[in-house]
């Protein structure tokens, strides 16, 4: 052997050369303590921007579709109520991560 053994260190992913092997290596490693928190409000911010993205689209959507349809103004307002029900409730998400954020940090 010349010093480079089953352990050495890939520089590509810095895997192991006996975790190279395995398949699915490097994938779904656990996350503990500090990790999982993190990783936790990624999720929920993540979750907040696909309610803002998916609210605007279908306001616009609506409106578009409803105007070309000649509907009501009634029926046009009920979509923008609709529409700042959904862009309450992400910035209702995104306040909840923002809080949660200030009480681990100990503020």
């Amino acid at each position: 052997m010349n010093g480079f053994g089953k352990r050495a260190i890939w520089r590509a992913g810095s895997l192991r050369m006996a975790d190279r092997r395995k398949p699915g290596a490097g994938k779904g490693v656990p996350v503990r303590g500090e990790n999982r928190r993190g990783a936790e409000e990624a999720r929920s911010g993540r979750r907040a921007a696909l309610v803002i993205a998916g609210t605007a689209l279908l306001w616009v959507g609506a409106t578009f579709i409803g105007a070309s349809l000649g509907l009501s103004q009634r029926m046009l307002a009920l979509f923008d109520l609709l529409a700042l029900g959904g862009f309450l409730w992400a910035f209702w998400m995104i306040y909840n991560i923002w809080r949660t954020r200030q009480n681990n940090e100990g503020r």
